[in-house]
């Protein structure tokens, strides 16, 4: 039985990095081609393209799904039988996700497992977050001692907002009026500008 521990410690909190973990198009920029569905008991396929240690397409069930938290699932492939666990936890900066996967990884298993190690370092510790900071940019660290917006003070920036627009679309329904002339209308008058009375 062999075992691959890798930690990553990312600049995204744990529900944009579930997102990337567990939806298709993500899994497919960074991970590789599947039909994961983040739920107890599904079952899914992954089709590896050009990752050592993963040649062939591996077929997967979910075990667990904790949403933000827990991602628990069994691979199955040529010399393949493995458990596999993605698991994520708050820091200050953001959060880690820890990769583990045990099990059966071949008659070559030593061989198999530096693979297994480089492939995931690339995936988990590079593509990963480059995907991530193409979803949603990280955000700057907090200040120790300043506490983060809350409701109260979040609805009070938008009402603010809220203001400044509707002063702005008033500003500007104001300017687009017709301007008034100062010469006297032809119909009330009946005399054209320059012209004298009879």
């Amino acid at each position: 039985m062999s075992e691959i521990r890798l930690d990553v410690d990312l600049r995204h909190p744990p529900d944009v990095v579930w997102q990337a973990l567990t939806e298709q198009p993500l899994l497919a920029r960074w991970f590789m081609l599947t039909d994961l569905s983040p739920e107890a008991g599904s079952r899914f396929q992954l089709l590896p393209e050009d990752l050592p240690g993963l040649p062939n397409a591996v077929d997967g069930e979910v075990i667990e799904a904790i949403p933000a938290r827990r991602l628990a699932m069994r691979w199955q492939g040529e010399q393949l039988h493995s458990k596999v666990i993605w698991e994520l936890a708050p820091t200050p900066a953001g959060c880690r996700l820890v990769v583990t996967q045990t099990g059966f990884l071949g008659l070559r298993g030593s061989a198999r497992r530096r693979a297994l190690v480089s492939t995931y370092k690339r995936l988990f510790e590079v593509r990963l977050p480059a995907v991530l900071d193409g979803v949603v940019p990280p955000s700057p660290p907090r200040l120790a001692g300043v506490a983060p917006a809350g409701p109260d003070r979040r609805r009070q920036l938008l009402a603010v907002l809220a203001a400044a627009l509707l002063v702005a679309l008033v500003g500007a329904l104001v300017a687009n009026l017709p301007a008034k002339t100062s010469e006297p209308a032809v119909a009330q008058t009946g005399i054209r500008a320059g012209q004298r009375r009879p």
